[in-house]
């Protein structure tokens, strides 16, 4: 839903949260009078493929480890997050190679995965994966709504052996509509967790978990829509700041990654500003910023080294490794000529966070 005008982003913002109506309201004020906009949070599903029917279905909140194998009970978790890139040729070949780098040995598989620029055939794809229907729970399994009137869209798996053997509580699945020139949104799940130092995860109730808050954004593009995208970190950060959870007495943990766009110098602070932790600052410094960088051609719009894919968090959360996923390349088939040519998987590198919980 666009909102406001051009030149939003001078304007002071305020927000507040309306839990029970399950939507969270952002108004800003400008010196003419007030303005305001309603982001509604438009309830989705994670679902789990179900062998005996064939077919994904809808995930209970908690999930029998007997039946989806051990994990591995450790308070430390793996992230990765990565835009795909839907205008490059051959989608689905170079998301196939992107999931095949998150889930090898090598790479240590992923706990948690954020994908971006995620089109229809590529979803497809990714729900007809063998291991991805053994081994992850999928936003966006159930239906194509969240494709509706846009080329693409954000996905995010979640480890189901992982999140088991922690005697995790799946919580709402959220898509908050944020004001945006392109139709962008906040995917966003919620996952309960009892602390490490707890006796028995089986038998800890909602009260005494602590609420992750999982964030997947994919902000507008280009220099031009900074005033939105200062709209939509704001909400953003109200989103992973929530306070209202009267179900758990333990603190909130809130993460935000994907494609976050900051191509103009203002876009360096938004974090900053919006209460959160840039994870490669905090880990690195800001003399080591520019060694992670995306410096490919996107479309026609070259733009530059910057750091457009970021990790942010807020809460009890600890940091300890940000890398950077280099992308390969696949052939692209050139017809009438002897050599193929080739492709990257993508114009964005991979992010690889290891993050450790209470």
């Amino acid at each position: 839903m666009r909102v406001g005008s051009a030149n939003v982003a001078s304007q002071n913002w305020e927000i507040s949260t309306g839990s029970q109506s399950g939507i969270i309201s952002a108004s800003f004020f400008s010196g003419t009078g007030n303005s305001a906009m309603i982001i509604p949070r438009i309830s989705r599903t994670l679902s789990m493929f179900q062998p005996s029917v064939r077919r994904w279905v809808a995930a209970p909140p908690r999930l029998d480890e007997a039946n989806v194998g051990q994990g591995v009970k450790s308070a430390i978790y793996s992230l990765s997050s990565w835009n795909i890139n839907a205008f490059w040729p051959r989608p689905v070949a170079r998301a196939t190679a992107i999931i095949n780098l998150l889930l090898s040995e090598a790479h240590l598989s992923s706990d948690i995965i954020f994908l971006q620029e995620v089109t229809r055939e590529v979803r497809s794809s990714l729900l007809r994966d063998p291991r991805i229907r053994s081994n992850y729970l999928a936003t966006d399994a159930e239906d194509t709504a969240a494709f509706n009137d846009v080329s693409f869209a954000t996905m995010t798996l979640l480890s189901k052996a992982r999140f088991s053997s922690q005697g995790a509580t799946i919580g709402p699945v959220s898509r908050f509509k944020l004001p945006s020139q392109y139709g962008r949104d906040a995917l966003c799940t919620d996952v309960f967790l009892p602390p490490s130092t707890a006796s028995s995860s089986l038998h800890t109730g909602i009260e005494d978990c602590y609420r992750l808050r999982l964030v997947n954004v994919h902000l507008d593009s280009l220099s031009s829509t900074l005033s939105y995208r200062k709209q939509q970190m704001a909400c953003v950060s109200e989103i992973l700041h929530e306070s209202d959870n009267s179900q758990t007495k333990q603190s909130n943990i809130g993460l935000v990654a994907g494609d976050f766009n900051a191509v103009c110098q203002e876009d360096q602070d938004l974090l900053t500003k919006n209460r959160l932790t840039d994870a490669w600052l905090q880990l690195y410094g800001a003399d080591a910023a520019q060694s992670q960088t995306n410096t490919e051609q996107k479309s026609k719009h070259f733009l530059g080294p910057r750091r457009l894919d970021k990790v942010a968090i807020s809460g009890p959360l600890e940091s300890l490794e940000l890398q950077n996923l280099c992308p390969g390349t696949i052939p692209v088939p050139k017809p009438g000529e002897v050599k193929d040519g080739e492709v990257k998987w993508s114009d964005h590198p991979g992010l690889r966070f290891t993050f450790k919980l209470p």
